[in-house]
């Protein structure tokens, strides 16, 4: 804690003064990179001002650094940063493919900058954490066939922490050495004999909760195998004879308490914003007396923000980038401490891994302030359009509609937007649990959607069919995930969605059982 505290006592003093702070980062990282390629074609030598890094620099996205990436990959230094890139991160790639980030030893230290006050704040106001184990995700290895001469990937969320993650191997209930096994099945059965050997298990630290829930149904249909591994020693996982007892009477009843299983399990962190909200609720039934805090706002790029105790929302990590915010309402582009409570923004970063006015595409609206620092959560995504002909239905659009039809029904657990050629084109919903009328809220969500002039326009030319509603009781979360990993996708970074622009993920929900 006394390591920690340091971290924190920085993070305190930059958010009563976060112009000075995001200053002093922004002049960094221009002047550490002024050499480098990207450097010299903007002219970071003649910046000198914000004013002057806006005029030499445009909002960026990912397609304005494949050359720059391929370079990088080919082992060229000092293409977007001076500082060595010491592997080169996947993201999840839901709404485009594959992206490589470079990360470097300064990139590490700007998560840090976030990752470790909140740790700090975590502990010490949960007292109950310390001497538990924790579970930190850790997802099967990804095959990535891609030519990149650098490493590709990190192992575990430990590895992101430096020295401190050295020390919280010591206290993790699953060892990171676990994501090596590339086997999805036998993955799950090592996670989870070393989930049920851990009795002190007291923090479970997870991005998507639906991964958790995996695992947790993994253990109900497999109890009996499970408990035998664990009395054989399986993969010598060392479990207690008393620990075993004590599974044998748990696991046996007919409906699994988990919350006996770990009996010192005291909070849960994991996205619980936007489309994660229906996997929380998910994940509640199996925990209905465990604290669940959301995650802040953290991407493979960046890290945006962390929870803080007794506030709503993350704050923003003001230590870790330069930050800038393009208002949804008037597309005027703020920085930090120019937001506005309630106003609704994306995030654009300029980070020392080699991304500049970077546009992460992601959505915040402010909920408040912590001392000068907003508090934000994340909202949904901006860039991904349905277009196949002409119809331009935003992610955003048809996220509301969704919301206000479908995911108001408490007793929905998924719920999906996707495109379909089946004889016709038109959208399907996917979802479980909705148990009325499917043909009336066809027809609803479908007037809503005609608010759209140019969806109004395909479907009165015939170009696309009427919506379909397809409700019952598989679990298309899981599946959605299935899908995802056969794409080669970590696990624990598939992200909760509530559209698709894939065209074969429908066969997928209906053919599989």
């Amino acid at each position: 804690m006394p390591y920690l505290a340091f971290w924190y006592r920085n993070f305190l003093s930059a958010s009563q003064s976060p112009v000075t702070t995001q200053k002093h980062i922004l002049r960094n990282i221009i002047a550490e990179n002024i050499n480098t390629v990207f450097g010299i074609k903007h002219d970071f030598s003649g910046i000198s001002s914000y004013k002057d890094f806006k005029d030499n620099v445009p909002v960026t996205d990912y397609s304005y650094y494949r050359n720059y990436i391929d370079a990088v990959c080919r082992n060229r230094d000092n293409i977007l940063t001076s500082d060595n890139v010491n592997l080169m991160e996947p993201t999840s790639g839901t709404v485009s493919g594959t992206k490589l980030i470079p990360y470097t030893n300064k990139l590490q230290s700007e998560f840090k900058n976030g990752i470790y006050p909140w740790l700090y704040d975590l502990y010490k106001n949960h007292k109950a954490l310390l001497g538990g184990t924790a579970y930190w995700s850790l997802s099967p290895v990804t095959d990535y066939s891609d030519n990149c001469s650098r490493p590709v990937g990190f192992q575990s969320d430990s590895q992101y922490l430096g020295l401190l993650g050295r020390v919280i191997e010591r206290t993790m209930a699953v060892p990171s050495s676990v994501s090596a096994i590339s086997d999805i099945k036998e993955w799950k059965i090592v996670t989870c004999l070393h989930l049920l050997s851990s009795s002190k298990l007291s923090l479970i630290s997870v991005w998507n909760p639906q991964f958790f829930t995996i695992l947790l149904n993994f253990i109900k249909y497999n109890k009996k195998a499970l408990l035998h591994k664990l009395s054989n020693q399986y993969n010598n996982i060392k479990c207690s004879k008393k620990r075993i007892r004590e599974l044998r009477i748990l696991l046996n009843a007919d409906s699994i308490d988990f919350q006996a299983v770990w009996p010192r399990l005291k909070l849960i962190s994991c996205w619980a914003d936007a489309y994660a909200s229906l996997s929380v609720k998910t994940l509640k039934e199996f925990f209905p007396d465990i604290e669940i805090q959301p995650k802040g706002l953290i991407s493979t790029e960046a890290f945006i923000s962390f929870p803080l105790t007794g506030y709503r929302g993350g704050v923003l990590s003001v230590l870790s980038h330069f930050f800038e915010f393009r208002s949804l309402k008037t597309g005027e582009i703020y920085t930090a401490d120019q937001l506005k409570q309630g106003h609704e923004y994306t995030v654009i970063v300029t980070t020392s891994g080699g991304l500049y006015r970077y546009n992460l595409g992601d959505t915040v609206k402010i909920t408040g302030f912590f001392n000068k620092l907003p508090m934000l959560i994340f909202t949904g995504r901006t860039g991904l359009t349905l277009d196949f002909f002409g119809e331009k239905l935003s992610e955003r659009f048809i996220a509301r509609i969704i919301r206000s039809h479908i995911l108001n029904n408490e007793d929905v657990r998924y719920a999906s937007f996707v495109p379909c050629f089946k004889k016709d084109f038109h959208y399907r919903i996917y979802c479980n649990g909705m148990n009325k009328d499917t043909n009336r809220f066809e027809k609803t969500i479908d007037r809503a959607l005609c608010c759209n002039y140019h969806y109004r326009h395909a479907r009165a030319i015939g170009q696309i069919a009427p919506l379909r509603i397809i409700a019952d009781n598989k679990d298309y979360n899981n599946l959605y995930i299935e899908y995802m990993r056969k794409k080669n996708k970590r696990l624990g970074d598939i992200k909760p969605v509530i559209i698709s622009q894939d065209m074969h993920l429908w066969k997928f929900f209906e053919e599989e059982q």
